[in-house]
């Protein structure tokens, strides 16, 4: 518990996850004004425009679903990452020589975190657009299906948050920079994803980008070729960042720390 209280703190005293959160707050606001300028009489806004009960994705708090990620996955590469930079992951060795236990308390405490964080800024977020409807909006929709479908939602979207965090820091334990574990990912999701939709079309149940769609909005994904539950959708980003956590783990145990910086 020492451990994880120590990481804990250490990275939430990172100027980097500081910025990131501050940038989100930054965009909360930005999204309240945007909401209150937006409503009008025409087009009033409404508590299904926060999440939609229909199934249909068209939800703003499915903005959450990108940002979050995107920017979990940066706090977690950068955490470990800057431990290499500043080369002080051989220093804390010296008090904690159990690797094991080291990468899987920073991979742990990165996790929590981004996912503490992130339900918290979605919880902001979506009461960011409470104004807008209470002055001009329209208060219909704010029944009982509503509030399970954007609890869940949230819940959701924070555990994409925290599995994106865990990967984004397995990839700089295995890397031992930053850049890397963020620009390798980048180039999975945009590149390496996109040639196999293209040549092999029954592999996309597989892909992130259709799992990340499908758990993030809880609408079953149903194609010519294969159907993707929600529950399956969350296992697969799971089974997904535990394979990177253990590879990462590993590496780091067999790792030649001398002179590593």
């Amino acid at each position: 518990m020492t451990l994880l209280a120590v990481e804990a703190r250490r990275d939430l005293a990172r100027w980097a996850i500081r910025l990131l959160i501050l940038l989100a707050l930054a965009g909360i606001v930005f999204g309240m004004v945007v909401a209150l300028l937006a409503s009008d009489e025409s087009d009033p806004l409404s508590f299904p425009d926060i999440w939609s009960t229909d199934g249909s994705g068209d939800s703003a708090l499915l903005v959450g679903s990108f940002f979050l990620p995107v920017g979990a996955l940066f706090g977690g590469a950068t955490v470990i990452g800057g431990e290499w930079k500043a080369g002080t992951m051989a220093t804390l060795l010296t008090w904690e020589p159990r690797r094991v236990r080291v990468a899987v308390a920073k991979l742990g405490v990165a996790g929590v975190l981004a996912f503490l964080i992130g339900l918290v800024l979605l919880a902001l977020f979506a009461a960011a657009f409470l104004p807008a409807i209470f002055v001009g909006g329209e208060t219909e929709g704010a029944d009982a299906e509503f509030w399970r479908g954007a609890t869940g939602g949230m819940l959701r979207i924070a555990t994409i948050a925290s599995l994106a965090a865990v990967i984004g820091a397995s990839l700089a334990f295995i890397g031992r920079n930053t850049a890397l574990a963020v620009g390798a990912t980048f180039l999975w999701v945009a590149v390496v994803e996109g040639v196999i939709r293209a040549l092999k079309p029954d592999w996309q149940r597989w892909l992130l980008g259709e799992n990340l769609a499908v758990f993030s909005t809880g609408a079953k994904l149903e194609t010519e070729t294969f159907d993707k539950s929600v529950l399956g959708a969350g296992l697969t980003l799971a089974l997904y960042a535990l394979v990177v956590a253990v590879i990462a783990v590993e590496t780091f145990r067999r790792r030649d720390l001398t002179g590593a910086t």
